[in-house]
């Protein structure tokens, strides 16, 4: 498709700018190396490339992974600051990289553009990237079965966080963590070549075990965001948040398998996977999303008494009926509140002939109750 041919031809540009600004700084570097050991150790050089590419992915990742889980933290507990390290190490990046394609850009004669020539990282370099980035992941399992049976307390007490702020912690760092990964594993599986042989399969299983291990984290996401709305309630931006954790994990289904399944075409992924996120906004739209927060909400008071009538009010009319309906299981005092507004609310609309709409005549019926 279009869209696919331009996304790789972007990741195709980007890639041989960033490589191109690398490579010319790498270049004194490269020489000695090869005066010094006869350039007779390729594959040495290609695990170093591969550890220069993953150790900023692997520092964004690990970063993201400890301010979302303490007990994660607690295993690189050094007398450090590691915002300060990572936004220094980041700004290095940046910084190298701009200054060498510069500098390249204005030492280089230009020349013609070759055909058929793109930039490519080695199969042995995306290997060493995935193998890092699978470490981290398994070690944030460590921390999440360690909190489960038990332990992790000192850890939790020294971030002073109870089980309950515990669980209920790190949704949108493990999310972001997801959202990282896609593209990386995306920009491997485009330019690594691996298609055959021994590191294909390597390569495979590395990349598998990186969804798998993704999927797990956004599950994990998941119930932390469920434990956060039993104890706080549910509202929409919480609803969307569960829908594109869902979306995600649909995501990375279907890149297991066109990574799996060599075979298959995987110029299909960008359009199944816009497609999927429509599909889900579709079906969001059917079931009446406000109506559900509705149900969430008036389902849970009983027992926890933390009901927000200022933000239930503020819902749309598709809200209205299902609020009215769920009036009798509030609160008493909660229930007077979030009943006056409603009314006042009715009272203050005009929308006119050019604003009829299905929900707003169901809202006014609804509203019967105020007369």
């Amino acid at each position: 498709s279009v869209s696919s041919a331009l996304a790789r031809e972007w990741i195709a540009s980007l890639s041989s700018n960033m490589a191109h600004a690398a490579a010319f700084i790498a270049a004194p570097l490269s020489a000695a190396g090869a005066r010094l050991t006869g350039d007779k150790r390729p594959v040495v050089k290609q695990i170093g490339r591969g550890l220069a590419i993953a150790i900023p992915v692997a520092g964004v990742i690990g970063f993201l992974l400890a301010s979302a889980d303490p007990v994660f933290a607690s295993f690189f507990n050094l007398q450090i600051d590691p915002a300060t390290i990572l936004e220094h190490a980041f700004w290095l990046f940046v910084g190298v990289g701009v200054m060498g394609g510069l500098l390249r850009t204005s030492l280089t004669a230009p020349t013609a553009a070759r055909e058929g020539r793109h930039w490519r990282i080695n199969p042995l370099e995306a290997i060493v990237v995935l193998v890092v980035v699978d470490a981290i992941f398994l070690a944030f399992g460590a921390a999440q079965l360690i909190t489960t049976l038990g332990g992790g307390i000192e850890a939790l007490h020294a971030a002073n966080m109870t089980y309950a702020d515990y669980a209920r912690s790190g949704f949108f760092q493990l999310l972001a963590v997801a959202a990282i990964t896609l593209p990386l594993l995306m920009v491997l599986t485009t330019l690594s070549g691996t298609r055959t042989g021994r590191l294909r399969f390597f390569f495979t299983v590395l990349v598998e075990l990186a969804v798998v291990l993704t999927m797990a984290i956004v599950v994990v996401a998941h119930q932390r965001l469920s434990l956060y709305e039993t104890a706080y309630g549910f509202t929409m931006l919480r609803l969307y948040s569960h829908i594109f954790a869902f979306w995600i994990a649909i995501v990375f289904a279907l890149f297991g398998v066109i990574t799996l399944r060599a075979e298959v075409d995987g110029r299909w992924f960008p359009g199944a996977a816009v497609v999927a996120g429509l599909a889900l906004l579709f079906a969001l739209n059917i079931v009446n999303p406000e109506a559900l927060v509705v149900r969430f909400n008036a389902s849970q008071s009983s027992a926890s008494h933390l009901l927000d009538p200022d933000y239930l009010a503020g819902l749309s009319d598709d809200a209205v009926p299902d609020l009215f309906k769920a009036l009798p299981r509030i609160d008493p005092r909660q229930q007077t509140e979030l009943r006056q507004q409603l009314c006042q609310r009715q009272e203050s609309q005009n929308g006119g002939w050019a604003g009829y709409n299905l929900a707003q005549q169901a809202a006014k019926q609804a509203h019967g109750v105020c007369s």
